[in-house]
């Protein structure tokens, strides 16, 4: 209507005003990708065009007000929105870097208590102030933006006083100095432990450079890393070459900053192994890396006896989307293995025209990962305990494949990234196929030695497998090993649970360390309301609660919002008797977390220990609305119930409990108890001996079992009555 002044010009106009349009987008997408992001940046190349778009409209006001029958009033408004618009600039668009480095949609749990907390103004004028609290400790050490995104290193000084770093992408952690260790060094060992001769190595994905350093470990002649991010080229640079075996500065390796699969379709050169690893499938625009496209293109690049190791992950994952990955990956690699390599890691292995793994290749090549200085390789034994399948078809089984043209993955892992699935794992593990020989070797290498050498490498590489055997079977020589590989581990790493321990001398002499080496750092720095707060659990695993509840004092002093120090003291109290203490400090965490079940949980079984079960039942009645599957709450509600004489509301508990985890022992051992009570006493000894086979060391089951069978056996089961009970059957776990 503006530009159009008359009819008979209409489709003239019309055409020049969409043809201006159309260009302008043209021009528009060409300067912002090739010219605006590359050479200023994201944040000031929108700053700069929003400054531009206020010159012009100043233009059109400066030569709109030298008509004559100019208004004031116009002249106020342009004038005042010109002003506003200045020092809108000056502050917006501006983005706090701490708090975007790290991904809060991938994390929104962690901050929801404190967005509750902001009203709108807050949330407009002081939201990265309300996010701090979250980040205390990091530090953005990096800032790169791209087309591929933005990159950031962050730094962390754990409570020992150990500097870490971890890279981002787009708020994603894809690398880091000291977590994930175990994956990134044995993706570039594992394929080239099985290859007799790897001359040229292709690997996908630069990261912190760690993969691609162990790969030089080898006699590789050639090693070409696919990068498509410079960001993250220049962070790997700075900050991770003590870790990454200083492989871009290598005359052997060629650094291709191309997208992965644009090069794999375009060259020629042909590899003996193709190492793949991506970031996440449900990151925007990564899923066409694992499509059965991208594998058979891999497949093609592959010289004859070649090696393909693709990582997956199983977090925030679901079986059949883990399922629908893995038979793509199958459908180009009908021959090959699933390793792991660590927590929620998997490695696919796949050979296009041979079948088993060479054992006797991989002892013969473990001289080079000996040479390693991210984890230790003792012998090639241990390996064996990572093999999860050698028989893919039946380990995926059938169904539909991700490909290009049907991009199922593409919507299916999105779905996933909020989901806390634990139960993947046991899922994989429990379809664990291996072929004879393989498990004649395994039955050879499945001595302590080994198992040994298992927690060694996991140690190394800061992966805490000490559970895997107990102390007292090992020699005298073995538990001296043994305890050497926790020393070394407890001074490196901040030991976030003392249970990764089953040995009471390994958990004491661990949490003496931590307790030195944190008290040290304390001595420079007493500011950090997380030193305290980890401090406490060093000293509550060495037994010094009334330190512990020191220190948790001292952490809620600085943070009055810290809800696990809060907790922590709150179980504490309890556990020294103060429950009415306690149960104040569990409804303080109520207020602070209010849509924390586990909180009302304890306040609930406070309340429940002094007596006042009303109180205690219409607490656990609020966690089930808030986590309706929280077996605590479950059970905890259950022994309420039963204690009140409602028995039958009891049993519902425990069988709805028994619906969430159907291998929960204490669960198993409550149900029998109410059953025992009601007098079905056939049905309370099968739940009994459910609980026992679950937990076989557990004396108080193994006592009910006893007394309910002795009872079946003697015919006293018309005797029983529901009074009957907390003398003879124990409900504690």
């Amino acid at each position: 209507r503006i530009y159009a002044r008359s009819l008979p010009l209409l489709g003239g106009t019309i055409g020049t005003a969409y043809a201006i349009n159309t260009v302008g987008a043209i021009v528009g997408s060409f300067v912002a990708g090739f010219i605006l992001i590359p050479v200023v940046g994201k944040e000031n190349g929108l700053r700069l065009v929003i400054a531009l778009q206020f010159v012009i409209a100043l233009a059109a006001l400066i030569r709109v007000g030298l008509e004559p029958r100019m208004k004031s009033v116009l002249w106020v408004a342009g004038t005042s929105m010109t002003v506003l618009g200045a020092l809108l600039l000056s502050h917006y668009p501006s983005w706090d870097r701490n708090v975007l480095s790290r991904g809060w949609y991938r994390n929104f749990r962690d901050i929801q208590n404190d967005l509750d907390r902001a009203t709108w103004l807050d949330a407009l004028f002081r939201g990265p102030a309300f996010l701090a609290r979250e980040r205390k400790g990091l530090e953005v050490v990096f800032y790169g933006d791209g087309i591929g995104g933005f990159t950031t290193v962050e730094k962390e000084t754990t409570s020992l006083g150990i500097d870490e770093y971890a890279l981002y992408n787009s708020g994603k952690p894809d690398a880091s100095s000291h977590g994930d260790r175990s994956t990134q060094t044995l993706s570039g060992h594992l394929p080239l432990l099985f290859h007799p001769n790897p001359e040229k190595v292709m690997v996908l994905g630069l990261a912190s450079g760690m993969t691609p350093g162990e790969v030089l470990h080898h006699p590789v002649k050639q090693l070409d890393v696919l990068e498509i991010n410079e960001q993250v080229v220049e962070a790997c640079r700075l900050f991770f070459t003590p870790w990454n075996n200083g492989c871009l500065s290598n005359p052997r390796v060629r650094l291709i900053v191309q997208d992965g699969r644009n090069h794999l379709a375009l060259t020629r050169e042909k590899y003996d192994v193709i190492i793949s690893e991506p970031s996440n499938p449900w990151m925007s625009g990564l899923a066409n890396l694992y499509t059965l496209d991208f594998f058979r293109l891999v497949r093609a690049r592959l010289k004859d006896g070649g090696i393909f190791a693709q990582w997956i992950q199983s977090y925030e994952m679901d079986w059949d989307t883990f399922a629908l990955l893995g038979r793509s990956f199958r459908e180009a690699f009908p021959e090959g293995v699933l390793m792991k390599t660590g927590p929620g890691d998997y490695l696919l292995i796949g050979f296009p025209d041979r079948k088993n793994l060479d054992w006797k290749l991989a002892e013969k090549n473990i001289e080079y990962a000996r040479k390693s200085t991210n984890a230790s390789f003792p012998d090639f034994g241990f390996l064996l305990h990572m093999l999860i399948t050698e028989d893919l078809q039946k380990l995926f089984g059938t169904g539909p494949l991700h490909t290009d043209d049907r991009p199922r993955l593409e919507f299916s892992a999105p779905r996933q990234l909020h989901e806390r699935n634990t139960h993947l794992d046991e899922a994989i593990a429990a379809r664990r196929r291996l072929s004879p020989e393989t498990r004649n070797l395994l039955e050879v290498k499945s001595n302590l030695n080994t198992l040994l050498d298992l927690v060694e490498f996991a140690a190394s590489a800061n992966v805490p497998l000490f559970s895997v055997l107990n102390q007292e079977d090992l020699s005298a020589s073995g538990r001296d090993r043994y305890m050497n590989i926790v020393r070394s581990y407890c001074s490196r790493v901040l030991v976030p649970s003392f249970h990764i321990f089953s040995e009471p001398e390994a958990k004491r002499e661990c949490a003496a360390i931590q307790v030195n080496g944190m008290r040290r750092r304390l001595a420079l720095d007493d500011s950090r309301p997380d030193d305290h707060y980890n401090l406490s659990l060093a000293l509550i695993a060495a037994g010094q609660q009334e330190e512990a509840l020191r220190e948790l004092r001292i952490t809620v002093s600085l943070d009055p919002f810290h809800e696990d120090a809060h907790t922590a003291m709150g179980l504490l109290l309890a556990e020294s008797g103060k429950m009415e203490e306690a149960a104040g400090i569990f409804a303080r965490v109520a207020e602070i977390s209010p849509r924390d079940a586990r909180a009302y949980t304890n306040m609930g079984i406070a309340e429940a220990r002094l007596g006042n079960r009303g109180e205690a039942i219409r607490h656990f009645s609020t966690a089930l609305r808030l986590a309706p599957d929280s077996l605590a709450a479950l059970n905890e509600l259950g022994l309420a119930l039963m204690e009140e004489g409602k028995i039958d509301e009891a049993i519902g508990n425990f069988s709805a409990a028994l619906r969430v985890d159907s291998q929960d022992a204490e669960s198993h051992n409550n149900l029998a108890t109410a059953l025992y009570r009601k007098g079905e006493l056939e049905r309370a000894a099968r739940h009994f001996s459910e609980a026992l086979r679950i937990s076989p060391r557990n004396r108080n089951v193994r006592y009910n079992l006893e007394r309910v069978t002795s009872m079946l056996r003697s015919g006293r089961e018309d005797q029983v009555r529901p009074s009957v009970g907390p003398q003879l059957i124990d409900s504690s776990f």
